[in-house]
């Protein structure tokens, strides 16, 4: 993502997320994530917002969100510590 002449931009955090155990593994979360990213696209139309971000917990759940066929790269892949990914809408 490049620079913004803004101090701040508009997007949409995706909270926490999370499927039943016994129902994981069965493709829901990119489900979720999908219904999650049309909802902030139609909103981006009546409201705005650049992007939706996501803040994994931990490390396994970034390799998750890295994985999914969604484009989200890391804020800043230079950190070992800062998880935080960001989709551009």
């Amino acid at each position: 993502m490049g620079t913004v002449p803004y101090r701040a931009v508009g997007g949409y955090l995706l909270g926490r997320l999370g499927v039943a155990v016994h129902r994981q593994g069965e493709g829901l979360g990119g489900v979720l994530v999908a219904a999650a990213i049309r909802t902030a696209r139609q909103a981006q139309r009546d409201v705005g917002g650049a992007f939706v971000a996501v803040d994994p917990k931990n490390d396994r759940l970034l390799k998750w969100y890295e994985a999914l066929d969604f484009g989200f790269p890391r804020l800043d892949p230079r950190s070992s510590t800062r998880r935080r990914l960001i989709l551009k809408l």
